[in-house]
């Protein structure tokens, strides 16, 4: 049985039979369709239906394939690519249009690979190169361009649609020589990409890896900190100047671990947004601080930051009532603090929790006002009881005419919307006449105390208040 293959594409099969006669009795088969059938599947069987660039499982036999190939000082790249708001794209426009985007972004990266290249989609919305001949000088150069080219507007139906992508590069053999260890390694130079920002691209090397190595580690004892007791709370003061007393003390989480020590909440808190479990954390520290402020005089507030991602959800307003009822604290002995970031996030939702606090009795704050991205006009539809003035101003004030404009302006600002004024950052006696002269209500900074903890609370009130009572 043999199967030709004519020139007008059909394929015969062949198959010779003997007679009983002596002869042979050839039977000619036509299985074009059959052929061309099991093509199909097999093509399909390794092929993305959308997009029709092989899959997964198949890249990753071509890059086997190509790394088990002899080197000759050669090297290769595997390229990683990810989109950053695929998600929000099928969230706003639909399923339909994302997979329009898809095909797009594909057709794209289709049009930068080289022949010998191959390119695959190994996710939802990432995809992946094999770049043969390129050294960590190529791919990097190769990588700045998918981001330049790809990461651009793109029409759909007539409307502009922002893509943004991150890419991770690793390179055989100095970063691995096996298929799962160089996907592995890319893996981890795109977290590193990600971090970095839209349309950025890294390298991986083992400095990279060990530094993600110890952030899933962090991530991971972060998980059972609040469970062991861990976790607790720092206060700082916040003094009113005009009154010399203290107004209120801001409470600061600390993580004390047990091998690392503290672990700066720069650190903790960006990781506890990510994994999911600032809220938790939130609710816990808004609880543990309204019972701590019961053992302070009446005259002190106690202050929280909140996260953005503890706005996400409509129960926020819930959890204060509960800290509130369990704790004994009056709702005007609590303050609550927010960031401009919050203002980027569902606006009709925000505003709809902070007028909730404020009917409770609860303070609202305006934390490290003129570093992010709110407008102006926030301030009218917020109902902000203050604002505090972030210490990257007021470090400047002695040395910067324009920190010491921006200062009054602010001040000026506040008053004529009925709010107080907050300056953070009060490090030396400078500092703290600048922005007395320049009107602020309130002041917080190391001048007057670090933030210490619990049970150091009630010294740090009446050191701050005798001692700025001895320098008026």
């Amino acid at each position: 049985m043999r199967a030709n293959h004519l020139p007008d594409g059909r394929t015969i099969l062949v198959s010779c039979r003997p007679s009983l006669d002596g002869g042979w009795v050839d039977v000619h088969e036509d299985v074009t369709d059959r052929v061309q059938s099991d093509k199909t599947i097999e093509r399909l069987a390794h092929s993305d239906l959308l997009t029709g660039l092989s899959i997964r499982h198949h890249f990753l036999k071509t890059l086997g394939e190509a790394l088990d190939q002899p080197w000759h000082d050669a090297s290769l790249a595997v390229l990683l690519i990810d989109m950053r708001n695929f998600k929000r794209i099928n969230d706003t426009l639909g399923h339909e249009s994302g997979d329009h985007v898809l095909k797009a972004v594909a057709a794209r990266l289709a049009q930068l690979i080289g022949e010998g290249d191959s390119l695959a989609r190994v996710g939802g919305d990432g995809f992946a190169i094999i770049k043969a001949g390129a050294d960590r000088a190529a791919a990097a150069e190769f990588a700045q361009d998918f981001c330049f080219a790809v990461g651009s507007a793109l029409d759909v139906d007539g409307q502009q649609v922002d893509i943004a992508i991150n890419v991770g590069v690793a390179v055989a053999p100095s970063d691995g020589q096996t298929a799962s260890d160089l996907m592995q390694r890319a893996e981890i130079a795109l977290s590193q990409a990600k971090a970095a920002g839209r349309n950025q691209f890294a390298l991986f090397d083992a400095e990279l890896e060990a530094s993600l190595r110890e952030r899933r580690d962090l991530e991971t004892d972060l998980k059972s900190a609040l469970e062991l007791g861990q976790l607790e709370l720092h206060y700082q003061p916040i003094m009113e100047y005009k009154s010399r007393r203290v107004a209120s003390m801001e409470a600061l989480m600390r993580w004390k671990h047990p091998t690392r020590g503290m672990v700066p909440p720069g650190i903790f808190i960006p990781i506890a947004e990510e994994i999911g479990i600032i809220g938790e954390l939130g609710r816990w520290a808004i609880g543990r601080a309204c019972h701590d402020a019961l053992n302070w005089p009446q005259h002190v507030k106690v202050a929280v930051n909140l996260s953005a991602e503890q706005f996400k959800t409509d129960d926020l307003h819930i959890v204060t009532h509960a800290a509130l009822r369990d704790s004994g604290l009056p709702p005007k002995r609590l303050e609550l603090e927010v960031t401009e970031t919050l203002l980027l996030s569902d606006e009709q939702r925000t505003r709809r929790t902070l007028k909730r606090l404020k009917v409770m009795g609860v303070s609202v704050a305006l934390d490290d006002f003129g570093t992010g991205y709110a407008s102006l006009s926030y301030l009218r539809s917020f109902p902000f009881d203050k604002i505090k003035i972030d210490q990257t101003f007021v470090r400047d004030l002695p040395r910067d005419g324009d920190c010491n404009a921006i200062v009054r302006a602010v001040v000026m600002l506040a008053r004529m919307l009925g709010m107080r004024t907050v300056a953070e950052g009060i490090e030396t006696v400078e500092h703290l006449n600048q922005v007395v002269a320049a009107g602020c209500d309130e002041i917080q900074g190391y001048h007057l105390s670090r933030p210490v903890p619990v049970d150091a609370v009630p010294g740090i009130i009446a050191d701050c208040e005798e001692r700025l009572s001895a320098a008026a």
